[in-house]
């Protein structure tokens, strides 16, 4: 297991008393952990915040693309449990004293806890809108720029802490798993700030692009099939989900691996098809166009996402996948600025933006009735062995 048991336990002790301790905002916490899902944010509040503010959606994308795809691939080496299974197979409890966490519909997530994919992606977010707010108030204020960094990033701190409180409070993740996934995200943002990594990374042609895009769908099945040949379940954490979680009608084939993997992956593809981005970071210089037009294939894209096909066979089901997050990516790259910069004279190049500090840093099993839809969790059956 990659953290110890003892620290495990503690947290448990931590998810009980703020369980406990923080119902009263509930609504809040309920509220943050809906709308902070990888899904949510990444097909509709960051390219939302991105066109109200005019942040480039090239770097947003790329990163929350980077991030995402990063955590499935830790989540599958890492293994780490998620709480509300964890106390079950522990043996540090007895029957006698075994905590019972409270289960909600945010409770029950069938991929491996850390690093959490809620805080990587809301961190990209947050991040990259509040440096926007620092060059905006800086620019309208002239207030002292290490004050403004203080401010709005202190903001930006609070934000962080309540999502990881909202996954502790469901039992969805671990604290530390919330902090994992906000410090790998740093970490690519850092990277992208990097003089010599951006210019290979934004000056790619498309040729390189889908080169790497490649490589990421080898790395991944590479990493599956190493772990099937050393018999390592890599859905071990659908089938602990389908065992413990209260209520199976909470989970949903949208919260498996399988499903997490193809869908950044086909935003690889749809970012490897604009490439070269170099040309694409400019801002769009009208809003008034570029906000009802983003809005618009937002409403496409989450339509397309939530009629994917879920009665035709894991293969169909993937390639919906796969085909809506390729055009989610293309859109808000190549054709939100392309149509909102209809008739405009050509955006000025992207500013230099400074570097900002870094923030310090019971029992249940497959149902009958969703026998036939297994193989979209991406496991060959339902499993009822404990």
């Amino acid at each position: 297991m990659a953290m110890s048991e003892s620290l495990m336990k503690y947290e448990i002790d931590c998810i009980l008393y703020i369980q406990d301790k923080f119902r009263d905002i509930e609504p809040l916490l309920e509220l943050i952990g809906r709308q902070c899902h990888p899904t949510n944010a990444q097909f509709i509040i960051g390219p939302f915040l991105a066109a109200l503010t005019g942040e480039s959606l090239t770097e947003m994308m790329l990163a929350m693309t980077f991030s995402d795809f990063i955590s499935q691939m830790m989540k599958w080496l890492l293994r780490e449990d998620r709480p509300f299974w964890w106390v079950h197979e522990t043996h540090l409890y007895t029957d006698a004293n075994r905590p019972k966490l409270r289960h909600h519909p945010l409770t029950c997530r069938a991929t491996a806890g850390g690093p959490s994919g809620h805080s990587s992606i809301m961190t990209v977010i947050l991040y990259l809108h509040g440096r926007w707010l620092v060059n905006f108030l800086e620019k309208k204020t002239r207030t002292d720029r290490d004050l403004l960094n203080c401010v709005v990033f202190s903001v930006v701190s609070v934000v962080l802490i309540l999502t990881w409180i909202s996954g502790a409070y469901f039992g969805s993740y671990f604290f530390h798993q919330g902090v994992t996934g906000t410090t790998l995200a740093l970490s690519v943002l850092t990277s992208f700030e990097q003089g010599e990594f951006r210019q290979e990374i934004f000056h790619a042609d498309r040729k390189r692009a889908f080169t790497f895009a490649i490589g990421a769908v080898l790395t991944a099945a590479t990493i599956y099939i190493g772990m099937v040949r050393m018999d390592i379940d890599p859905m071990w954490s659908v089938r602990m989900a389908f065992k413990w979680c209260d209520n199976i009608d909470y989970l949903k084939p949208e919260f498996a691996p399988i499903y997490n993997l193809v869908k950044s992956i086909g935003s690889m593809f749809g970012i490897a098809l604009c490439a070269p981005l170099r040309k694409k970071l400019a801002p769009s210089p009208n809003m008034w166009k570029s906000v009802p037009i983003t809005v618009c294939f937002l409403f496409l894209d989450n339509f397309l996402l939530a009629r994917t096909p879920k009665d035709h066979g894991a293969s169909v089901f993937l390639i919906w996948v796969f085909g809506v997050s390729l055009f989610h990516s293309y859109a808000m790259i190549e054709l939100v600025p392309k149509l909102a910069n209809w008739g405009e004279s050509p955006p000025p190049s992207p500013p230099n933006f400074p570097q900002i500090p870094h923030m310090k840093h019971r029992r249940s099993t497959f149902p009958r009735n969703t026998s036939d839809q297994s193989v979209l969790w991406g496991i060959p059956g339902p499993s009822t062995s404990r």
